[in-house]
């Protein structure tokens, strides 16, 4: 072989080295954007005094106390439907625990998550550009000729920096009055956040 095509050779593969580095360095790394699900605004409605003990208020009371102690559950919900997202590889969601800590040292609470400025300092906080926004409203007026009650789970997706709204969800829960409450999924919850359109 000549040293002319052996030169040329040597030439090619020096200048197919310099081409493969160069688009490596050139490709954009996929940056993961971090999602913080911050604990449940939950607004039960009215607990009536213990001492009223009418149909009506026994309805109330069942009713707040399932909204009061479904806030977790609910917040794990909207977590597991996060994290079999379509989109899931596009971002990274914030342990709960984290946050609760994060929250409890800034001594934020739920009823903050309203006030833009708060939302941004805790979203900071987590070092979270996305934060998620679970509010549980009851829903309606109890009567006693009711025979069931329902709550309404807003899932609000909000880009920190700008306050951009990226996604939203809406989810009407229903249980029967004097009924075992507990039995009542969540899994409505889970599947209306998984389909979420997120702008990411």
């Amino acid at each position: 072989m000549s040293r002319g095509i052996v030169a040329g050779l040597m030439l090619f593969c020096l200048l197919a080295a310099v081409v493969t580095v160069f688009s490596s360095c050139s490709r954009k790394p996929k940056v993961q954007r971090v999602i913080a699900v911050l604990p449940v605004d939950a607004h039960p409605g009215e607990y009536p005094p213990i001492e009223r003990d009418s149909v009506e208020d026994n309805r109330r009371r069942e009713r707040h106390d399932w909204v009061v102690n479904h806030a977790m559950p609910i917040r794990e919900a909207v977590n597991s439907g996060l994290l079999e997202h379509k989109n899931k590889s596009k971002f990274r969601v914030v342990d709960t625990n984290h946050i609760d800590r994060i929250v409890d040292q800034h001594r934020f609470e739920a009823s903050a998550w309203s006030d833009s400025a708060k939302v941004t300092e805790i979203g900071r906080a987590l070092n979270a550009d996305i934060i998620v926004i679970t509010t549980v409203t009851h829903n309606g007026v109890v009567t006693i000729n009711a025979s069931s009650w329902k709550v309404n789970v807003a899932v609000t997706v909000l880009d920190i920096n700008t306050m951009e709204l990226l996604g939203k969800s809406n989810v009407e829960l229903k249980g029967n009055f004097m009924s075992n409450s507990l039995s009542i999924s969540l899994k409505p919850v889970e599947k209306a956040v998984k389909k979420i359109k997120l702008s990411i």
